[in-house]
């Protein structure tokens, strides 16, 4: 009698067990999940960065040249300039 009792006890100790290491292997495969996704909100803040900052200095810088050609094809048509004293 005591020998059953004793091995349904320790069934139930290994049953616990094996919970146990199934929740481990869970929690880890978690984990390096968590850790791609902070990764890639890393690159995403990052990329943001790029976008907000560098973008629109270097699409800034680009919109001033394209003005400043057509600036330039107004004032010049082929004419010369005179000089005027008055």
């Amino acid at each position: 009698m005591m020998n059953a009792t004793m091995m349904s006890k320790q069934k139930e100790i290994n049953f616990y067990i094996e919970e146990c290491v199934k929740c481990k292997k869970e929690l880890d495969s978690e984990a390096a999940e968590n850790e791609r996704i902070r990764r890639l909100l890393r690159n995403y803040t990052s990329c943001d960065y790029i976008i907000d900052r560098i973008y629109p200095t270097v699409a800034g810088f680009e919109a001033f040249k394209d003005e400043e050609k057509k600036s330039k094809k107004k004032t010049d048509t082929g004419k010369k300039q005179g000089v005027c004293y008055n």
